[in-house]
């Protein structure tokens, strides 16, 4: 019997994720600290984001050349392997510089609590939020997107991670 990894873009997105989640176990370090101690351990727990963008169907009504729009399915997935958290807000940029001398697209927390009715990552598991953000197209086309994701975690200590993803 021959056992083989999918070959698929959410496929190696979750490899990828099993992969930083090993070296992550593997590399734990003892928080304890002496008095004289001037380093802390961070407050945020260590957490992963994998961002994958679905392949796009172009058509007339769709296409970056005939309406300059692009709307692709992005899969944001946050992992976190030590303590509850709370994504904040999700931020995408266009690495084609579409969104350059501007802001993203930023989907606060309240917009991602009415689409997936709360934004809570329990400690060791994963949450997937899928996004379809509306983009001007630039004159060379998009190529890449990156999300930006704040997350909180229960004392309050706040982080932001980010992902890149090419565009099919």
């Amino acid at each position: 019997m021959q056992c083989r990894f999918s070959n698929t873009v959410p496929g190696r997105a979750i490899l990828a994720l099993a992969a930083v989640a090993v070296s992550l176990a593997g590399s734990a370090c003892d928080r304890t600290t002496t008095p004289s101690s001037a380093i802390a351990p961070a407050s945020i727990p260590v957490a992963v984001v994998v961002l994958t963008a679905a392949p796009i169907a172009f058509s007339p009504a769709t296409s970056c050349a005939t309406v300059g729009l692009l709307t692709p399915d992005l899969t944001v997935v946050v992992s976190s392997a030590a303590a509850n958290l709370t994504v904040d807000h999700i931020t995408l940029h266009m690495i084609d510089g579409t969104n350059l001398g501007g802001p993203g697209l930023t989907f606060p927390q309240a917009d991602l609590n009415a689409q997936f009715v709360n934004t809570f990552v329990h400690s060791g598991a994963s949450r997937t939020f899928v996004l379809r953000p509306t983009f001007k197209c630039s004159v060379s086309g998009p190529r890449s997107v990156q999300a930006e994701v704040g997350v909180v975690d229960a004392i309050g200590g706040r982080s932001v991670m980010t992902a890149t993803a090419a565009l099919p």
